[in-house]
């Protein structure tokens, strides 16, 4: 009996050393076309279908971020002004 309580002890030990927390768990990089971005925790990409550009969506920590990058993109006609930033960058 006196053994069964060990095994028991060990296998618990084992069972909760071997939970990982989302909060605490590698930094990710996430690559889109020319540009990284870096994330403080785990997130994916899910790549989308597009008809002339780059589409995606990036989830993590309840967090979901869209985006799509083409040629012809533009700014979101359904947002009002303010709510939203155009940047362009050109290296």
């Amino acid at each position: 009996m006196k053994k069964l309580k060990i095994l028991i002890s060990v296998l618990v030990i084992a069972v909760i050393a071997s939970c990982s927390n989302d909060d605490t768990s590698e930094p990710s990089a996430i690559e889109i076309v020319d540009f990284q971005l870096n994330f403080p925790t785990k997130f994916t990409l899910e790549e989308l279908q597009g008809i002339d550009s780059y589409v995606g969506l990036i989830k993590g920590s309840g967090i979901t971020l869209t985006f799509d990058y083409g040629w012809y993109t533009s700014a979101n006609i359904y947002l009002e002004e303010g709510e939203y930033s155009v940047t362009e960058e050109v290296v």
